[in-house]
């Protein structure tokens, strides 16, 4: 996952009345936090032990994100462009879930899962754009220490953004490991 930039925490506590009791202890009062968890709602027992008394309270981390968004609701197979993107302050899921938290993240992808207006975005809900089919011709770019070339080539698997997949130099008639980079592009990394 990659890094958040900002971030607004905010901590509500609450607590029966009869946690004033608790001023009245003269040993040190003790919290126990029920479960494990970082965000959302959280048990917590505070007690006494002279005199012996135990309170329930809870408390409610929640955390705003300026995290990308999208601007419309995108359904299903749309393709996101980046004037359907805006980066928005929104509640960061108290659930666990990888969330896209960069612009950079969606470039390329395609919508797996309905993305809804203005929410939280989550890896899970996009798939890589197929930039290059099995079959068809490619144009294989090499670039290395200033030295640039161009070649044609045969797709031998389809892929997206970041998935090496197998092509043939037509030129050399050798099978070398290529990454898309567009419709119809895919470039060697030395």
């Amino acid at each position: 996952m990659k890094k958040i930039e900002q971030i607004q925490p905010k901590l509500t506590l609450r607590s029966s009345r009869a946690v004033s009791t608790l001023s009245r202890c003269s040993s040190e009062i003790r919290f126990t936090k029920k479960s494990d968890k970082l965000l959302g709602v959280q048990q917590w027992k505070a007690s006494c032990s002279s005199p012996n008394r135990t309170v329930m309270m809870r408390s409610q981390l929640s955390i705003k994100a300026l995290l990308p968004v999208t601007k419309e609701t995108l359904q299903r197979g749309q393709v996101i462009q980046p004037d359907m993107l805006t980066m928005q302050w929104v509640n960061y899921p108290s659930y666990r879930a990888q969330i896209v938290t960069q612009m950079s993240q969606l470039r390329g992808k395609r919508v797996s899962h309905k993305l809804r207006r203005l929410k939280a975005i989550q890896t899970k809900q996009l798939i890589s754009n197929i930039w290059v089919m099995a079959g068809e011709h490619v144009i294989i770019e090499a670039n290395a220490n200033g030295f640039s070339a161009n070649m044609k080539g045969k797709a031998l698997q389809s892929g997206g953004e970041g998935q090496a997949i197998k092509v043939k130099n037509l030129s050399s008639g050798k099978v070398i490991l290529a990454y898309p980079i567009g419709k119809g592009k895919v470039e060697t990394r030395f």
